[in-house]
Parts: structure tokens; C-alpha cells; sequence
């Protein structure tokens, strides 16, 4: 159900494994992991939007959510994608982009990390579906978090955390700025 903060969490014990042991093995794992959440980002056909899941055509259906047909056909997607993805994507960013020793990745990394959180800000600190409306559980603006008292602390946390990530592996300063703001 939450596939990319799962995934992160492997991802991230591979990439400290590599980080101490210069391991082969955890390289490779950490590369796969890491490729599975940059797509999960892709399969969506929405910019800065991850999917929560995703299986390939012709594996079992699955039961339950909001799924959608990739535009190529060859992907089933989740939707109403969580707070605790994004914070799972951006968890696996940061780590990865200092720990793996790959240019390209922390390229793609920098530049997804960028859609999500343009995303983010670009629709006023909602995570916004396919439907054009924000996420169940999607949220960080303040308006929400009047509504919401007992997620306000942990969503701002959320926000601030996405930010740092965000500034520090795609060095723009406009991350930094929002978070000032933020903050």
C-alpha cells in the first residue's frame, strides 16, 4: 500500500550498507530500490506526483483504492497517494544523493525531488490526484492543519524536512527561501 516508504527504508539500509562496506551487492540493491521510487513518480503521467503502488499488466488486480491504467497501458497505479510516501521519497533522496556515487542518479533524484516538491508548493501545500483535488492524507497548508489540530505538528515537521532535502540536493535557493517562509 505504501510502496515507495518501504522501499525507501530498504533503499536506505542498502545505501548505508554500501556507504560502510563499499559492497557491490548493496550497490546494486540500493540502485534497484532507489529506480522503483523514481518511477513510481513517472507512472503517474503527473509531474511531482507519486503513485502509492503500482504492478504490471498482467499481474493479479488488486483489491481496493483508487487505481488507474498507466498511459502506455502497461502499468496499474494507486492513487490517493499519502503523506508518508512523499515522506519516504524524500527520506531515500536526501540519503541517497549523498551516499550513492552516481552522478546521474543524483541528477534524477535532484530532478524528482524537484517535481514533487513544486508540486507542493504549487498547490498551496496539498499533494493534488489525478481528480484535481489533494489527497486524503496529502496535506501540509495551514488552513488544514487548523481543521486537522492532532496532525499539525508531524505535517509541519513533514513540510520543513521536504524543503531542506529539496534545497540541499538541487542547491536552489527558492527551496530555501520557502522554507524560511515556512518556518
Amino acid at each position: 500500500n505504501n510502496d515507495g516508504l518501504w522501499t525507501a527504508m530498504y533503499a536506505a539500509a542498502e545505501c548505508f550498507r554500501y556507504a560502510v562496506t563499499k559492497s557491490p551487492d548493496a550497490l546494486a540493491n540500493a540502485r534497484k530500490a532507489v529506480d522503483v521510487i523514481l518511477f513510481l513518480e513517472t507512472v503517474t503521467g503527473r509531474s511531482g506526483f507519486p503513485a502509492r503502488s503500482f504492478i504490471r499488466k498482467g499481474d493479479p488486480m488488486p483489491h481496493g483504492g483508487e487505481w488507474h491504467w498507466s498511459s502506455d497501458g502497461q502499468y496499474y497505479w494507486k492513487g490517493d497517494t499519502s503523506s508518508d510516501e512523499i515522506v519516504g521519497h524524500l527520506f531515500i533522496f536526501g540519503i541517497a544523493y549523498d551516499l550513492l556515487p552516481d552522478p546521474e542518479l543524483k541528477k534524477r533524484i535532484a530532478g524528482t525531488a524537484k517535481r514533487i516538491m513544486d508540486h507542493i508548493i504549487e498547490h498551496g501545500y496539498y499533494l493534488v490526484d489525478l481528480d484535481g483535488k489533494p489527497t486524503r492524507w496529502g496535506f501540509w497548508a495551514p488552513e488544514s492543519l487548523v481543521r486537522e489540530p492532532e496532525e499539525r505538528a508531524l505535517n509541519s515537521l513533514q513540510l520543513l524536512s521536504f524543503l531542506k532535502v529539496t534545497a540541499h540536493i538541487t542547491s536552489d535557493p527558492r527551496y530555501e527561501a520557502e522554507y524560511k517562509k515556512v518556518a
